[in-house]
């Protein structure tokens, strides 16, 4: 593959990849460089975890035109349960 980018993107997670929209949708030309082939990270078998996104991360995937590939797969959080240590905002735990 040849390519002539405007911006190298090392990282095709949600991130890197929304920068690369964001900057395609600019005008210019970036390429996303990532360890794992595409492939491979859009298999289903890839990742079982869900991803909590905020509002504002949606709001700009709207803007670069990716939210409605999205939207179909939504769902509303309603709860968010954590295990583990929890640390108090003076750093007792």
């Amino acid at each position: 593959m040849t390519a002539d980018p405007d911006v190298i993107i090392v990282g095709a997670g949600m991130p890197g990849a929304t920068l690369a929209l964001a900057l395609a949708a600019g005008g210019l030309k970036p390429v996303l460089i990532d360890p794992l082939p595409f492939e491979v990270q859009c298999a289903p078998t890839f990742d079982g975890r869900a991803s909590a996104i905020s509002f504002a991360a949606f709001r700009q995937w709207r803007a670069v035109g990716a939210a409605s590939f999205l939207e179909p797969h939504a769902q509303r959080i309603e709860q968010i349960l954590t295990r583990g240590p929890h640390v108090a905002p003076d750093g007792d735990r």
